[in-house]
């Protein structure tokens, strides 16, 4: 697909000769630099016929020191892509650098090749008329603005694909596609531009209307969450947990008060005293263990006893608990194991 070069491009081009001089003159021996070494290998691309990138790097070199010979180079380069509307400007732009530097040789040759590409220009009218003309009105071609000046006006354009966007204040855009044809016929391309339906309008956000409250109105009493009761499902669950926990604490004092046993008779001490320091080590492990059978014998004992109690009292699925809550918490401590009762009755 040949890149699309915005039409007015074309226009601007020619206008641009004029500032030529200005530019060159303002031109930094970096940008000099610069531009000579993509003007080289913009040649070596072009010799190869690699003109996709050749012409870019010829355009980047002129923009950044105009020369005569680089623009001649750039518009044969356009014209070997089929971008013939901007190879027309621009050979009729060198032609006329070319007369003002004294270069009659290349200003004949560069207004050849202008007059040979003339008949095979293809333009494009863009026809803005009536209701269409709005206050406001911005066209755009590729991205680049159409001038006022050229709206119904036959104008030279590159063949290719190409977009045109209409956009106007409080309108819909409107937008549309369309193709240029490598060669012209002599009658250009019309392309109408309608009249813009209007944009819907956003209707503004309304606050919220609201009403003061006098000073001396006591503030609305909220309603507190209604306690719809419970199957008693939950006290049966927590009744199970706490038995079960209950006779995991007997059954480990069991084992701790086993332990006790047996070592209290391998150490084999006789009031309080022991016939090795081996044997009283063994005697202290017994009187430990035996603290630790106690407490989980006392703890396993009322956390069984508690989770009995809630067992037997929880309600059916059809009774409605009464008004009172019953809490169970286990409490453990450094010198004593238990279960915490409490509620509100």
């Amino acid at each position: 697909m040949r890149p699309v070069r915005p039409t007015w491009l074309v226009i601007t081009t020619l206008l641009a000769s004029s500032f030529a001089p200005l530019a060159q003159a303002q031109t930094s021996a970096q940008d000099r630099a610069t531009a000579e070494a993509l003007f080289q290998q913009a040649k070596k691309l072009k010799e190869a016929e690699n003109y996709e990138e050749a012409c870019p790097k010829f355009a980047a070199s002129n923009k950044l020191d105009p020369a005569l010979g680089t623009l001649l180079n750039l518009a044969d380069c356009h014209e070997q892509q089929g971008l013939t509307a901007s190879a027309w400007a621009e050979f009729l732009e060198a032609a006329t650098l070319a007369r003002r530097s004294g270069q009659t040789d290349r200003a004949t040759v560069a207004q050849e090749r202008a007059t040979a590409l003339e008949g095979r220009l293809v333009r494009v009218n863009i026809v803005v008329k009536g209701k269409a003309r709005v206050d406001g009105l911005e066209i755009k071609q590729d991205g680049s603005v159409v001038y006022t000046a050229t709206w119904n006006t036959p104008v030279p354009i590159d063949p290719g694909p190409h977009l045109l966007s209409v956009n106007a204040p409080g309108k819909k855009e409107w937008a549309k596609a369309f193709d240029i044809p490598s060669e012209g016929t002599g009658e250009p391309i019309l392309i109408e531009v309608p009249e813009l339906e209007d944009a819907p309008v956003e209707k503004p956000v309304e606050a919220p209307v609201v009403t003061p409250t006098p000073a001396n109105t006591p503030p609305a009493e909220r309603p507190g969450p209604v306690d719809e009761g419970s199957d008693g499902s939950g006290q049966m669950t927590a009744g199970i947990i706490l038995a079960g926990a209950g006779v995991v604490g007997l059954a480990v004092g069991g084992v701790f008060g086993l332990s006790a046993k047996n070592k209290w008779e391998d150490a084999d001490c006789q009031d309080g005293v022991c016939p090795t320091q081996d044997r009283q080590t063994l005697a202290e492990d017994a009187k430990s263990q035996a603290n630790l059978s106690t407490l989980f014998f006392a703890g396993g004992g009322v956390l069984s006893a508690v989770g009995l109690i809630m067992i037997l009292t929880a309600p059916s699925k059809k009774e409605r608990p009464a008004t009172g809550k019953l809490q169970v918490s286990p409490a453990v401590g450094p010198r004593a194991t238990g279960v915490w009762l409490g509620g509100n009755f």
